[in-house]
């Protein structure tokens, strides 16, 4: 078992860069593209005075919680069958998680250092966020893990609780 939590966090890791967790440096822009990004950044300047301040190390708790729903969902896709499905299971479920938490973006969110490709309004992305967490807790609960998801959902709530600002924020974001 511990050989498959290994695969499973190397393929998570593999995966972010996929996902456009990191992100690359364009060496050839024009003068017009850099007057374009300064334009808009001037524009967003109202916008981010609103935003909640929110310190870096804040943002711990909240990857924590995601990097637990994506092995969690990829250990409840190991569970399912047997034969090489289960491993397409194991990938490809948090994989599509993963790829979700990603694509659905609301603009220029203070936590998000990429666009997403689909801009949603906050409670499209909070609809996601909690899609994601709450399979996430059930999956914990359907391999019998009962103490780990009530812990896992307390987890959640005490995250939400203390953000509420951020969520306040979001609410009020439109596409």
């Amino acid at each position: 078992m511990p050989c498959v939590v290994r695969l499973h966090l190397c393929c998570i890791l593999t995966l972010f860069p996929m996902l456009g967790f990191a992100q690359g440096i364009q060496a050839d822009t024009t003068s017009e593209e850099l007057a374009r990004v300064s334009e808009q950044e001037s524009e967003l300047q109202p916008m981010k005075s609103q935003l909640p301040r929110m310190h870096p190390a804040n943002l711990a708790l909240p990857f924590g919680l995601e990097l637990t729903a994506l092995t969690a969902i990829g250990a409840w896709g190991l569970d399912q069958t047997d034969g090489p499905v289960r491993y397409g299971l194991m990938l490809g479920l948090p994989a599509t998680a993963g790829a979700a938490w990603r694509i659905f973006n609301i603009p220029d969110a203070p936590s998000r250092g990429v666009k997403g490709l689909v801009r949603v309004p906050g409670f499209a992305r909070l609809g996601v966020e909690f899609a994601v967490l709450g399979f996430a807790s059930w999956a914990m609960w359907d391999m019998g893990h009962t103490d780990l998801a009530k812990g896992y959902v307390a987890t959640t709530a005490v995250r939400y609780a203390i953000f509420f600002r951020h969520i306040q924020w979001l609410l009020k974001q439109r596409a």
